[in-house]
């Protein structure tokens, strides 16, 4: 569609592919945010640690690795529908931040939409395939 704006989008697709690829992997993040019991898990308390653990997961891990911090008794947080709209916005904004400016022009929009197109193919693919869809 791009490219029938005369709009270039070969970044934006790259970047929006490689987006897919890390959506597919995602929901299988370990949150070292361990849930002891029930009460604890009902309650509602620290959700903004949880959250940016799932849009900064990259730097999260590299930092895990270059520690070598544990997290062994962890738990997956992130396979509901719940975790994908929060991620699917900040996608969005990721995609406004990246490629947004003042005149949104037609192929500028698919630019800004593009990462969270895919990266929301991506985590719903998993989400099937782990069957939580």
């Amino acid at each position: 569609m791009g490219l029938l704006f005369g709009t270039n989008v070969i970044d934006s697709l790259f970047f929006s592919t490689l987006i897919f690829v890390y959506s597919n992997f995602l929901p299988d993040l370990l949150s070292p945010f361990r849930i002891r019991n029930r009460e604890e898990k009902n309650k509602d308390g620290k959700w903004f640690k949880k959250y940016a653990l799932l849009f900064f997961a990259p730097i999260f891990v590299f930092l895990l690795w270059g520690y070598e911090i544990p997290i062994l008794g962890t738990e997956e947080h992130f396979h509901n529908v719940k975790s994908l709209g929060a991620y699917s916005i900040f996608l969005f904004l990721l995609g406004l931040i990246l490629y947004g400016n003042i005149s949104l022009s037609l192929g500028k929009i698919l630019e800004v939409f593009s990462p969270m197109i895919f990266g929301c193919i991506g985590y719903v693919a998993h989400l099937k395939v782990d069957k939580i869809l």
